[in-house]
């Protein structure tokens, strides 16, 4: 025999385990938890909540993940604008790369070579953005080339990283009076292609009197593309009487790639200002 299933069996015999409404009543009902007063514990917890803490736990869970890139952005931005603000602008760049180490004590033994030479170059630099500080950036390669390299036993690796830091220093930045040893001297200015310096006569006094030989007064030129520090005032300078006799003064050349930036054409008109300076020996007070 089929069993029929209609409502009425739902109910038969008034059993409450079979009326749908009784049991969804029984569920609606029951009774929630109470908390020591006798309250809701849900509805304890929200009236305790400010109003503004309960907008601001809805709006982090609809807009948690926005919030957080919100955030971050925020925080790059103002990160950027502190470096910006704090970071140093610099009215002279001057490199040197050669066989001194200028990290070496000087012969007092007080100062290294280095700190000396960038306090003497501080006398040469104009304050060309006005800001009543003239600063400096010098920038050091220890860089011996030849018989130097068999007697200080430089490490060939370091000797490779440091050859392409001056490479790339050469190429691009805002580096152009370079203090250089004679040998890098020869090896970057024998190709006349690939030559990245500009003639040294013309930062030179306009009286300077150029000398013929070793022996003779006067300017010393290396080639036209640099002169020989010895031969200038300023090697009896504190600092620079340090460097090796064979240093020459160069003047990198403003190359097509960076003349396109006016701030670039400030900062190279600013380093030719310096460089004649420094070559006059005339003292910027």
């Amino acid at each position: 025999m089929i069993e029929k299933n209609d409502k009425s069996d739902f109910t038969k015999n008034n059993d409450e385990r079979f009326s749908p409404e009784l049991v969804f009543g029984k569920k609606k009902n029951e009774p929630s938890e109470k908390s020591d007063t006798g309250e809701d514990i849900s509805t304890e917890a929200v009236k305790g909540k400010s109003k503004f803490r309960l907008w601001l736990e809805n709006f982090f869970y609809h807009y948690k993940w926005h919030s957080i890139a919100a955030l971050f952005l925020i925080f790059v931005i103002l990160f950027c604008t502190l470096q910006t603000c704090n970071r140093t602008v610099f009215d002279s760049y001057v490199i040197y790369a050669g066989g001194k180490n200028l990290w070496d004590s000087n012969e007092s033994g007080d100062d290294s070579t280095y700190s000396t030479i960038y306090n003497t170059l501080g006398r040469y630099t104009p304050d060309f953005d006005g800001d009543g500080n003239r600063h400096v950036s010098f920038k050091s390669i220890y860089l011996p080339t030849g018989k130097e390299v068999d007697t200080e036993k430089i490490d060939s690796s370091l000797l490779l990283e440091r050859k392409e830091e001056f490479r790339q220093t050469m190429l691009y930045g805002d580096y152009y009076i370079c203090l250089i040893s004679e040998n890098l001297f020869r090896e970057y200015t024998k190709d006349k292609k690939n030559n990245p310096f500009t003639y040294i006569a013309q930062y030179l006094p306009s009286d300077a009197k150029i000398a013929t030989g070793k022996e003779d007064d006067g300017y010393l030129l290396a080639s036209e593309y640099g002169v020989y520090l010895s031969s200038t005032p300023l090697a009896s300078r504190p600092g620079f009487k340090m460097l090796p006799e064979n240093t020459v003064i160069c003047f990198r050349i403003l190359s097509d790639f960076s003349s396109a930036s006016n701030k670039t054409k400030s900062k190279y008109s600013n380093a030719e200002s310096t460089l004649r300076l420094m070559l006059a020996d005339d003292a910027y007070n």
